[in-house]
């Protein structure tokens, strides 16, 4: 009796890609994350704009020359830094902390697939959650400032697209770099402690 031979299919990347996908998407970390990075990108924002729309008249000339819309707009992200850093460092991390690992290299046993996935699928995530935050977080600390007739910006003014767009680019590029950290660390909380988004806050508290 002949034996059928049964092929696995071929690792491309491809499908490693869209094994990523399904990791992420399965991550109750994930969800949390993101959705708090959402909150403070936005939250912030609007709160640093209603505060400085209540000061407003108590402000001395300089004060009020220290104050540029886009700073405000830009508030939220560098608390958003936070979630999205910690989730870099949670994709890979948490896989060598379970032992995860040992089965996604088992199917791929080269790494650099796998490295480049996490980070291409992260990467879109991040920004395509990021860049609506951003957008509302501009309009919405403008409509606040608007109502007191203060420091009024359109987007369409010269560099103010590019400053509100780099600020998703910023956590995109701040979450690959924690990803990237987790990767050479292999340990959460060794991860989270060096990853560029903790780093920064620190630094402006």
């Amino acid at each position: 009796m002949s034996a059928l031979a049964v092929s696995a299919p071929r690792v491309t990347q491809a499908r490693v890609v869209r094994s990523e996908w399904t990791k992420l998407r399965s991550l109750r970390s994930t969800r949390w994350s993101l959705l708090a990075a959402f909150v403070f990108t936005i939250g912030f924002s609007l709160l640093f704009a209603a505060v400085v729309a209540n000061h407003w008249s108590h402000m001395d000339p300089r004060e009020r020359a220290d104050r540029n819309p886009l700073d405000i707009a830009q508030a939220g992200v560098n608390i958003a830094q936070l979630a999205i850093g910690v989730l870099g460092v949670l994709i890979i991390s948490g896989e060598y902390s379970t032992g995860m690992i040992r089965a996604t290299m088992t199917a791929v046993p080269k790494r650099l697939p796998v490295l480049w996935a996490k980070a291409g699928v992260f990467a879109a995530v991040a920004f395509a959650l990021s860049l609506p935050a951003v957008l509302i977080a501009f309009y919405g600390s403008q409509a606040i400032l608007n109502r007191h007739h203060i420091l009024q910006v359109s987007f369409s003014a010269p560099g103010v697209a590019r400053v509100v767009i780099g600020g998703a680019l910023y956590l995109t590029v701040i979450g690959v770099f924690a990803l990237a950290l987790g990767a050479l660390l292999r340990n959460t909380a060794g991860g989270i402690a060096t990853s560029p988004g903790s780093s920064s806050s620190c630094r402006r508290s």
